[in-house]
């Protein structure tokens, strides 16, 4: 990946990938824990488990070790091996066994967080559709962010309505944040494109969003006269298109029991992490405390925990501060290692 050369945010991925095996050998066979962390890491599951189990049945280890253990087996969907640790856990400490969901509430995140990049065209869609689609698997709402949003193409333009009408198809609520600047791209793309049917439309959606019903219905009377059609009749439908929501102030947001700002999920390794970190950077860009969810992160490489580090590292030096909620215990494991805890407040899963 290449950077410019006064880019604040210029990680060496390359450099990372070389010394991450080095530091992986650097911790098997010392602490069990973070050899379990490292082998999970890398993608090694039964290693990890096995690990585990040994210095379990053998040793007089912590409570949170067999956390570890726990959310393991969540993660691989592995009832019956969960129930029986359940069982020998709630026998070893004498307590309840835990149930396969956290017996304690989690902090619960509101809608996922979607932000629509700089340039909306073809290209971007592909990935924001995806991801998109993805959140809507486990939200019944989203939350779309168009702070970074400069340029429309009409492509662009309508292939992000066509995704708006599948998801509103599958029940799901929007909110929206920075329609300001969302308009006013809008509108300069529609300057420059003025007979481009999806442009209008997708002002019409916003501007309803906006709250401004009176120039969305002035909107929709000037598309009917131009191009002697009336367009779609949700797009100017509030309850179906969303609202924007007013900016939290950050002091406020600190307090909040969650907000779920943006969402760490699946396996984060060295092919996928560049995003993530960008996307966070972009986010931070205009907020001072980064609240990433990490109920539905079930992996973490060394090299994305590395690029995680950096990233973070450098917000904090500009006086910014993120928080990880809901981290499984054996993501955190591997967090210990690197003393991700100095770079960022963790917020685990508990039992």
């Amino acid at each position: 990946m290449e950077h410019e050369p006064d880019d604040p945010f210029a990680f060496e991925e390359d450099a990372l990938a070389a010394t991450a095996l080095a530091v992986e050998d650097l911790f098997l066979g010392r602490d069990p824990v973070q050899e379990v962390a490292m082998y999970w890491a890398r993608g090694d599951e039964e290693a990890a488990i096995a690990t585990l189990e040994r210095f379990l049945a053998d040793n007089a280890a912590s409570k949170e070790a067999w956390w570890v253990l726990f959310d393991m087996l969540r993660a691989r969907g592995e009832r019956r091996r969960f129930e029986e640790a359940a069982l020998a856990y709630a026998l070893r400490f004498d307590c309840s066994p835990p149930a396969l969901a956290p017996a304690e509430e989690r902090i619960q995140a509101g809608p996922p967080l979607l932000l629509l990049p700089e340039r909306l065209d073809a290209a971007a869609m592909s990935s924001l559709q995806d991801k998109a689609l993805r959140l809507a698997k486990v939200s019944g709402s989203l939350r779309l962010d168009a702070s970074r949003l400069r340029l429309i193409e009409p492509a662009g333009a309508a292939l992000f309505l066509a995704l708006m009408k599948k998801l509103i198809d599958k029940g799901v609520r929007f909110q929206w944040r920075r329609l300001d600047l969302a308009l006013s791209a809008i509108e300069r793309a529609r300057s420059a494109a003025a007979d481009d049917r999806a442009l209008w439309e997708l002002e019409i959606v916003w501007r309803t969003a906006a709250g401004q019903l009176d120039r969305a219905e002035a909107l929709v009377l000037a598309f009917a006269e131009t191009f002697e059609a009336i367009p779609p009749v949700w797009m100017s439908e509030p309850e179906r298109v969303g609202c924007e929501t007013a900016t939290q102030p950050e002091a406020e947001r600190e307090s909040a029991p969650a907000c779920g700002d943006l969402v760490l999920e699946g396996d984060l390794d060295e092919r996928s992490i560049g995003e993530v970190v960008q996307e966070i950077l972009a986010f931070a860009r205009d907020h001072d405390l980064i609240v990433l969810d990490c109920d539905a992160l079930r992996r973490v490489d060394f090299v994305a925990a590395g690029m995680l580090y950096n990233a973070f590292a450098a917000l904090k030096g500009q006086g910014k501060q993120v928080i990880l909620r809901n981290v499984s215990q054996v993501v955190n494991a591997l967090f210990q290692v690197l003393s991700m805890e100095q770079v960022a407040t963790i917020q685990t899963k508990t039992y």
